[in-house]
């Protein structure tokens, strides 16, 4: 308030929390776009340059093959290869020939014929003999020989007379030879011609030709240089370069104009948070004096004065407004105070039933883990759901680990394996099929069983099985050695067993009721808090409450998905001939009013017909296209599904236009309870994609995101052909 009654000191605070943020933000963006502009400079350079000295090494490799070609075919001239073994002959037109011979490729071509050993025999102008060159003997042996240097370029080849050399053609230029040939080739701001270990054979440059080595002397004043091998001449290669300054000579002109833009606009942001601090301070005033005013004269006749600005003049009539209702209403001392009261009675109630159910579920564990009795519950999928360690200890013998998810078919089978371990297999399967038939007409009769018999040499236990108000079965056991080892006492402990059976059976059966409560207890009170106190509560207690019954909706949704998820993995699968267009047909039947909704469109491609279980295929498709639906972007969804035969197996596609997955995400999206998005943003419990990938691989397939380049997302699977 001091500040509004002040608007002098708004204007530096203002400036001092908005100036550095905003000055911060705009050099980071200038030294961003400077650094981005630079490195896309630089890049356009160096392909420029790679593309140069390309071309310049071909036709630098062209130029030297053409004189390689003119001394092959002048070592093949019938009149030289005379020359070589008549002496007359040498020394009369021979001479003559050589005298106005000339060869393609740069001018200056000093030719020599020699014969075996180096010594001249005819040249074009002075005599040069090689008698002591180090080639000599490589060329008599028929090789070509070729040497570039910073002197010289020379080419020698043998003379063949009879298939075996004879003598020595050598073609040999001064230094102007090399530049001349590097100039008809072209070339950028820098050429340079480099021998094996780096040595600067010629450079445009003559600053780096007195250097030994260029690149090291390029890399010290900025240059941007590309190097290539020369074709056929691989200890030889061609450096094409550009002054770095002049590659990058726009990005100067592009940060200055940036740096000047960024200082203008910092001035104009000076000027209009002064220019928003001084028209937004005149009314703040008023209002804040009108509170004062308000305070000071204890009534609520005051009223704020209209401003200038539409915005404050809305606010002041609102405000004015509110002073009116306040004024005609009066709200009592006590009815506020009641109104506290009931506001705290309900969050106590709130806290004492969250509190309860949380003692009930954990008092039905503690029971169940202190009763002297073992407990085993199965669910109505047969199931083992909930046993404590008695229970465990006296099925230790049959050597099955006992944890949640065990089947009552895994559970049998190993009891009556244990019990008959020497009948043979027929008789053992009878035996099982008698005792499923009775677990069977239990769960659909409720005929309650009970059993006595020898688990163990000398472990005798009782088990009373009873079936579940949900479906399920229920199975208590009671160590009843001692019993039979004093059968006296049976009679006088027959009644009491009886009676702590009955109670035992009226426990697990409100013990299996009560598995639902907690959800069921939450969501009621939540409910029924609304609608008794909703007049009542301010909008923060009716927030709460729907946070509440959100998260109690939130958690039977959980189970239902998890329900349904176990059940995939644990049904079994009736493999049959399944139309997949049927399918798709009916998919589209389910989810019709969700595509109406979305003015979605679904295509199909002619799909195949699979074995596999239809109740399965069908909600695997349901789950892509509904979340192809759900996840779609500003534009309206679409979906196509197609599939293709590969590699003895139907590759299926569905494709949208959505928002996307990312493929770092894709191990993520399969697994149980992963989201990529908040609740806010879509519905669902992160178990749709885990489902599908459960389903495809009970049907023997893969499932994956596959790659595209297109927005949205596409989801391949496989089903065996």
């Amino acid at each position: 308030m001091s500040i509004v009654r002040q608007p002098g000191k708004l204007l530096p605070q203002v400036l001092w929390r908005v100036l550095p943020a905003a000055t911060l933000v705009l050099l980071v963006s200038w030294l961003s776009v400077s650094w981005v502009t630079q490195n896309e400079l630089r890049n356009e350079a160096q392909t420029r340059l790679s593309q140069a000295a390309t071309d310049m090494a071909r036709a630098t490799g062209a130029q030297i093959g053409v004189i390689e070609t003119a001394a092959h075919s002048l070592a093949a001239n019938s009149l030289l290869i005379g020359g070589l073994t008549d002496i007359q002959q040498r020394d009369g037109y021979l001479a003559t020939f050589f005298q106005s011979l000339r060869i393609p490729g740069p001018a200056g071509a000093h030719i020599t014929l020699a014969d075996y050993r180096g010594r001249p025999l005819a040249a074009n102008g002075t005599s040069r003999s090689y008698e002591n060159a180090r080639w000599v003997k490589a060329v008599m042996k028929g090789q070509k020989h070729f040497n570039l240097s910073r002197s010289e370029m020379l080419v020698a080849v043998p003379v063949m007379l009879g298939g075996r050399p004879e003598g020595i053609v050598v073609v040999e230029y001064g230094p102007g030879a090399i530049a001349q040939i590097l100039s008809a080739a072209g070339g950028t701001e820098l050429t340079l011609l480099l021998n094996k270990s780096g040595q600067v054979l010629y450079s445009s440059n003559l600053e780096i030709l007195e250097s030994d080595t260029a690149l090291p002397v390029m890399e010290d004043r900025g240059w941007i240089h590309v190097e290539k091998k020369i074709p056929e001449y691989p200890e030889t290669s061609l450096v094409e370069a550009v002054p770095e300054a002049v590659a990058l000579a726009s990005v100067t002109k592009i940060s200055t104009l940036m740096l000047a833009a960024i200082i203008v606009a910092l001035f104009a942001l000076v000027g209009g948070i002064y220019l928003a601090v001084y028209l937004a301070t005149i009314p703040l005033t008023n209002f804040v004096s009108t509170l004062d005013k308000i305070g000071d004269q204890t009534g609520l006749s005051s009223r704020m004065p209209p401003a200038k600005s539409a915005e404050f003049n809305q606010l002041a009539d609102t405000f004015n407004n509110t002073l009116t209702c306040l004024e005609n209403t009066v709200t009592s001392r006590d009815a506020l105070t009641e109104e506290v009261a009931e506001r705290k009675r309900a969050e106590l109630a709130l806290q004492k039933s969250e509190a309860e159910t949380e003692a009930a579920r954990q008092r039905l564990v503690d029971a169940i883990e202190a009763m002297p009795s073992g407990f085993l519950l199965f669910d109505r999928d047969d199931r083992l759901v909930l046993f404590n360690k008695v229970a465990a200890d006296l099925n230790a013998h049959i050597g099955l680990e006992f944890k949640p998810g065990l089947s009552y078919d895994e559970y049998a089978a190993a009891n009556m394996r244990f019990q008959f371990p020497d009948i043979p297999e027929d008789e053992f399967l009878e035996k099982l099929s008698i005792n499923k038939a009775a677990h069977q007409k239990l769960r659909d009769h409720g005929e309650k069983s009970t059993l006595e018999r020898e688990f163990a040499p000398g472990l005798w236990v009782s088990r009373v099985n009873n079936r579940t108000a949900e479906g399920g079965s229920l199975g208590i056991l009671t160590d009843i050695s001692d019993l039979k080892l004093a059968q006296e006492a049976l009679e006088i402990r027959a009644a009491e067993l009886v009676r702590s059976n009955e109670e035992l059976e009226q426990f697990a059966y409100l013990a299996s009721h009560d598995m639902q409560e907690p959800v069921r207890v939450i969501g009621s009170f939540c409910d029924l808090l609304r609608l008794r106190y909703a007049d009542k509560l301010d909008e923060e207690g009716l927030e709460f409450i729907d946070y509440a019954v959100d998260g109690a909706r939130r958690m039977r949704s959980l189970i239902d998905d998890l329900l349904t998820y176990s059940r995939v993995g644990r049904s079994e699968i009736k493999l049959q001939p399944v139309p997949l267009t049927g399918v798709m047909g009916e998919v589209c039947d389910r989810l019709s009013s969700r595509i109406e909704e979305e003015n979605a469109t679904v295509t199909t491609d002619e799909l195949p017909t699979v074995r596999g279980d239809m109740t399965l295929l069908t909600q695997l498709f349901q789950n892509l296209v509904g979340n192809a639906i759900k996840f779609h972007g500003d534009d309206p969804p679409e979906v196509k599904i197609s599939a293709e035969k590969k590699d003895g197996n139907w590759v299926f596609s569905v494709a949208d236009n959505g928002i996307g997955i990312e493929l770092k995400y894709e191990s993520r999206v399969f697994q149980m309870f992963q989201r990529l998005h908040g609740r806010t943003e879509f519905s669902g419990n992160g178990l749709g994609l885990a489902l599908c990938k459960r389903v495809v691989e009970r049907h023997g397939g893969d499932i994956w995101i596959a790659p595209t380049e297109a927005p949205g997302t596409t989801i391949q699977f496989t089903i065996p052909a």
